[in-house]
């Protein structure tokens, strides 16, 4: 029983994939802008995940940080897709993997390192202002191009 507690954050997780692919048919145009403003989004909800003290309030941030980011994924592949001529996709889509992935270990062993000097809320808080950051800084370059600067690169291809 004492336990619980990760199996509802899993499920919590769960969910908000699970909704994040229910609206992401819904999000046709616009994508580039889409992505950008999920990505600060899921930022927030993050920021107000470390920073929640009431377990349910936590888990209902934890489902908008999952489908604001399972939405961020969505857009992004989309637009790889849309970028990256067919003949190139695999080796493409392999070769962001395998840099996700050192990435993400690489994040994983500093936030680890960095535990034994910052509060793990406090930390969590940073993470989702870095995201927030991130997304606020793209917007301005998002914005000025065009969702159909992405359709002739496809024709052009």
């Amino acid at each position: 029983m004492e336990h619980i507690g990760v199996g509802i954050f899993y499920g919590a997780l769960g969910l908000g994939l699970v909704l994040s692919s229910s609206i992401t048919s819904k999000l046709s145009k616009n994508v580039k802008l889409v992505a950008i403003i999920v990505l600060s989004l899921e930022g927030v909800a993050n920021m107000l995940l470390s920073q929640s003290s009431n377990f349910w309030v936590a888990s209902i941030f934890l489902i908008i940080g999952t489908l604001f980011g399972g939405v961020s994924i969505a857009c992004n592949q989309t637009l790889i897709m849309k970028n990256v001529p067919s003949k190139y996709l695999g080796r493409f889509f392999g070769l962001i993997t395998i840099m996700e992935n050192t990435i993400m270990g690489a994040v994983m062993a500093l936030s680890g390192f960095l535990l034994g000097w910052i509060e793990p809320r406090t930390l969590g808080f940073f993470a989702g202002l870095f995201f927030t950051i991130v997304g606020v800084c793209l917007a301005p370059i998002i914005i000025r191009t065009k969702e159909e600067d992405s359709t002739n690169v496809m024709e052009n291809t």
